[in-house]
């Protein structure tokens, strides 16, 4: 298994979070664990039906998060945000979960790439 620190911040809060995120190359919509993301102030756009492997389908509220990868615990590598749809789930086992699209999509957004190791660098574009 794989993670990723990404930083992330909702609309007009003012307050951002760093959390590990698990690279799920399986997974069709980015997760996010509910408590996680109450300081936030995300709106609720709608909900999404979620069908894990296995059990029964989990409803979750659909949010709209902003995510930049993070080089350490403190600092956001890139100063542009990535907007990305999530399904905040209240009893995920994770705090989150990225899809491989999301990932793409942050290290896409990265304009510092000279701050990453090379492993940093083949750990993240080795996502499929």
């Amino acid at each position: 298994m794989e993670y990723i620190d990404v930083q992330i911040c909702g609309y007009n809060s003012g307050v951002t979070k760093v959390k590990s995120g698990l690279v799920d190359s399986g997974s069709e919509i980015t997760c996010v664990k509910a408590d996680s993301v109450s300081e936030l102030s995300a709106v609720v756009k709608g909900e999404v039906v979620l069908k894990p492997f296995c059990g029964s389908p989990i409803t979750a509220d659909l949010i709209c998060l902003q995510l930049c990868v993070c080089t350490d615990s403190t600092s956001a590598m890139s100063s542009e945000f990535v907007h990305v749809w999530c399904a905040s789930v209240p009893d995920l086992n994770d705090s989150l979960i990225l899809t491989a699209d999301t990932v793409q999509r942050l290290i896409n957004s990265c304009h510092d790439t000279y701050k990453l190791s090379d492993d940093d660098v083949m750990s993240l574009s080795n996502v499929s």
